[in-house]
Order: C-alpha cells, then structure tokens, then sequence
C-alpha cells in the first residue's frame, strides 16, 4: 500500500469518528429535552387532582349541612332547663315566660328574648341565658336586693314596699329578714304597681346607702328614718337615727363624712346632757348646727 493510500485512510477513519461522536451527543441533548417536557403532564395532574379533591370536599361539607338542617336540627329540642341562682321566679311563671309547656328547638331558641322577658319580673335585676348542646337552656337569675322599706298605697291602704339600690319599689310587703332596714319616708306612690322607680334625682342616695351597708355597716345600721324633702327644685333628707329622737337635716348625699358628723355630734350633745333639750340638728353646711327650743 502507497503512502497515499494510508493517508487517504487515516482520513476516513478520523471523519468517521467524528460524525459518531456527533451522534452520541446529539442522543445525550435529546434525552435531557425530553426528561423537562414530562415535568409539565406530571404538573398537570397534581393541579387537576386537587381541584377534583376540593370540589368533592366542597360537596360532602354542603350535604353534610344540608342533612343536618332538614333532618337533625328540626329534631334537636330542648328537654332540659336549668335554673341558678336567686330562687326568685316559680315554676308556672317561668314556664310562661319561656314557653316550656310548647316544643323548643334548640337552634331555634332566642336567649336574648328569653332573658328580656324574666327581666320584666320586678324582682328580678338581671338574667343570662345560655345554651348547652344538645339539649339544654341554662337560665341564670340575679334578683334584686331589698335596701330600704318605703310605704305605699294599695287600695285605699298604706302597705311597707320594698326598695334596691337603683330605687326600684320591687315588692310589697317585707319579709321577716328585712325587718331592721331604713325606712324610706316623704314619697306619695299613688296606684303602686311593682317595678316601679322612685325619681332619677334620688338614684344618687340608693347608691350612697348600698356603700354604707357594705362598707361602712354600723352608720347603715344607725338610720332608723329618711325622710325625703322636696325644697324647690331639689332634694333633701331628715335623718332620724335610731334611739335617738333629734331629727338632723342632712343633704340628698348619704355621705359618709356627714354620717359620722352626725354621730359625733350626737355624742357631744349626749356628753354634756343637752341632748333632749335640741329640736334639731342641720349638718347641711360645714358646721353642725343645734336648734334649741325658743324660750317662753
């Protein structure tokens, strides 16, 4: 073999090899393009896939409330009620109020309206109503607390009446427990009926004894009268302590600080034996005033 044909031979094998090497990473670019276009179908299936689980969970929550709706909620009733708190309202009245004796849904029940009807009851000051599922009302009563005993008119008669710290004449009649309160005086309640609430102007002085009969319970104590004095346009009260038989003019305020004024004077008067000789003591300024008999 000539040189030349050696040469023409190394060549052809080296175009050979070359135009396999061009083939095989040809073969490596069509693998790695056809490996990122499976991403996209996979993609796809998870999305539609999702979608296809959201709607069939959308579908079984609104048939399982659609179920509950027309055929267990109608059915839900209340077949229990509770009652805590102040033994206040009876047995009939309650089943009246609420409508106990008719068949009360337990979605159906207004609470709000159940307990603005108790609170129509005058000795009743607040009530809560709740339900507990299944089956149950649950009915929390707080009743007024007596504070004062004040007199009132019932056909023709004058009857002790009960009065709370908002000035609400709640009951007639007063029971054994309530015998030792402060009588209220000086207020004409003319056709009583019970619920009844004595003038704004006076809230200020309920509220002033109930802090007294916590807090300061021996001055709440030495209140046997109030009487309630209207001069113009605004309201006064006479004290009449309790064994003591001077009347002390005192503001509408059941102060405190006038309260022990009133005791400390009394104990002076007492001291220096001039205390059946004073008609009257006025403790509605700064000072303790006496008033004493006129002579002749």
């Amino acid at each position: 073999m000539d040189s030349r044909s050696m040469w023409h031979g190394a060549r052809a094998f080296r175009s050979t090899s070359s135009v396999g090497s061009s083939h095989v990473r040809g073969g490596t670019s069509t693998r790695r393009n056809g490996g990122a276009d499976s991403t996209g179908p996979l993609r796809m299936r998870i999305i539609r896939r999702l979608i296809v689980g959201s709607i069939l969970t959308l579908i079984a929550v609104i048939s399982g409330e659609l179920v509950f709706q027309m055929l267990l909620a109608p059915n839900l009733a209340i077949t229990t009620v509770r009652v805590t708190g102040d033994d206040i309202i009876g047995r009939e009245e309650l089943s009246d109020i609420v409508g106990l004796d008719s068949r009360l849904l337990y979605f159906h029940v207004d609470t709000d309206l159940i307990a603005a009807r108790l609170e129509t009851v005058p000795e009743v000051r607040h009530v809560e109503v709740t339900r507990h599922f299944p089956d149950t009302l649950q009915i929390s009563v707080e009743g007024r607390t007596a504070l004062a005993a004040t007199s009132i008119n019932v056909d023709g008669e004058s009857v002790p009446a009960v009065i709370d710290e908002e000035g609400v004449v709640f009951r007639a009649g007063l029971r054994a427990s309530e015998g030792d309160m402060p009588v209220i005086s000086g207020i004409q309640l003319e056709d009583f009926v019970p619920g009844d609430v004595l003038p704004a102007e006076l809230s200020a002085l309920f509220g002033d004894l109930r802090r007294l009969r916590l807090d300061e319970p021996s001055l709440y104590a030495m209140i046997s009268e109030l009487r309630i004095v209207r001069r113009g346009g605004r309201y006064e009260t006479v004290l009449y302590p309790v064994h003591v038989q001077v009347p002390i003019r005192m503001p509408v305020r059941a102060e405190p600080e006038r309260y022990r004024a009133a005791l400390q004077g009394i104990e002076v008067l007492r001291s220096r034996g001039q205390l059946e000789a004073v008609e009257e003591m006025d403790l509605r300024g700064g000072d303790v005033v006496y008033t004493m008999p006129a002579e002749g």
